[in-house]
């Protein structure tokens, strides 16, 4: 739930719109489906 989620956005706002479409695809994946970013 983005409720209850700390975490904050850092990147370009023009990209926003598409980030959050991409923020909610991902929250309804299965936790290991989900790419691993280091």
């Amino acid at each position: 739930n983005c409720d209850d989620c700390d975490a904050s956005y850092v990147e370009q706002t023009e990209r926003l719109a598409i980030r959050l479409k991409e923020h909610q695809s991902n929250i309804n994946q299965p936790s290991d489906s989900l790419p691993v970013v280091s």
